[in-house]
């Protein structure tokens, strides 16, 4: 069966220019969480690298070679792998991001462990993902069987996410969320939200650690 990324590379991408302020609030997000140059980083999952453009992320790797040549004509250095088995050798970036990616990872523990090994001392690991508990969270779960993209995604909550990262070593975690509009009202939304500290409501949380 053919990866819907795959197949559907040019209609996902679509998506974020239907969507242009859902997107520009989830880039708000992640900005809040970035205090250092990203000229070194790798984004795990980069998709069609709207994210990895918008955030000036320089390589990316996913399993989805036609959302790999978007990204590429967006000017970021692709590779074709899977995040359990990285390419790279050990410390390789300053900084990793994984950015709405989390909930397709069939072994999230493991690639969160490979991100790390390729993540340099002292090096940023910012991880944005759908808020499994929250309402919009609640509403793409009862949607999946509907969504070619989401039918085997699963949401996570973020401790769960939290609690991976500590294992893994990573410390001095901060969490920062947005979209608080009802799920079923925001894609007429015509406001960028702002970020606020914490992961307990927002329906996208962005948590980020330190190795």
């Amino acid at each position: 069966m053919q990866n819907p990324f795959d197949k559907y590379a040019v209609e996902y991408d679509r998506w974020y220019d239907e969507n242009k302020f859902i997107f520009l609030s989830e880039v708000e997000s992640i900005k809040k969480a970035i205090d250092f140059k990203t000229n070194d980083s790798i984004e795990i999952g980069v998709g069609t690298g709207r994210f990895a453009k918008a955030l000036g992320i320089k390589y990316g790797i996913d399993i989805s070679e036609n959302a790999l040549k978007i990204a590429q004509k967006r000017g970021i250095k692709t590779y074709k792998s899977n995040a359990n088995n990285l390419p790279f050798e050990n410390e390789k970036f300053g900084s990793v991001f994984i950015i709405f990616t989390a909930c397709f990872l069939k072994n999230p523990s493991k690639a969160v462990k490979e991100s790390v090994r390729v993540l340099r001392k002292k090096g940023k690991i910012i991880i944005a993902m759908i808020n499994g508990n929250s309402d919009m969270g609640r509403y793409y779960k009862k949607k999946r069987k509907e969504n070619i993209f989401y039918k085997k995604a699963k949401f996570y909550s973020p401790k769960t996410i939290i609690n991976i990262l500590k294992r893994t070593g990573i410390k001095k975690i901060k969490t920062y969320q947005t979209l608080f509009t009802d799920p079923g009202l925001i894609k007429n939304s015509k406001i960028i939200e702002k970020p606020r500290n914490g992961h307990d409501k927002g329906g996208v949380v962005v948590i980020r650690g330190e190795k």
